[in-house]
């Protein structure tokens, strides 16, 4: 009987050593990134006439309804775009083209809320239309 349960004791040890040395060898996963810009756009008017630095777009190609922003938006759930096509509509999961109209700040939108996943980032001055988020950006931050 003792050495039944021994054995028992041996199978068991080495079923959680090799679980445990599955779970060390795991890398994390790294969220992949993209410079969106676009050499031939420039940071339209509805962007540095708006309120902020930060600016998304309803549509591609910098149309539509415009949301702009400052500093950082955790959820853009809670965010709508204002006049023009797509009005109203919530900017999360719905925002085509993105523009920096900041001289020293990037601009940051991810695919999750609270800055996870990949994301999309603009340099200063700069324009372009989403890729990672393109109708897939949930936060968004400029710094």
């Amino acid at each position: 009987m003792a050495s039944v349960k021994r054995s028992a004791g041996l199978v068991l040890a080495t079923l959680l050593a090799i679980t445990a040395s599955l779970f060390a060898t795991v890398a994390p996963a790294t969220a992949a990134s993209r410079n969106i810009t676009n050499n031939s756009w420039s940071v339209p008017a509805s962007c540095s006439n708006s309120s902020g630095l930060l600016c998304f777009y309803y549509r591609g190609s910098l149309g539509g309804a415009l949301y702009s922003m400052r500093g950082y938006v955790a959820n853009l759930n809670n965010a709508r775009f204002g006049s023009g096509d797509g009005s109203g509509v919530v900017v999360r999961n719905n925002a085509a083209s993105m523009a920096n109209d900041s001289f020293a700040l990037t601009g940051y939108s991810w695919v999750y809320v609270n800055r996870g996943g990949n994301y999309d980032y603009l340099p200063p001055g700069n324009a372009g239309q989403l890729y990672y988020t393109w109708n897939n950006g949930a936060s968004a931050e400029i710094i």
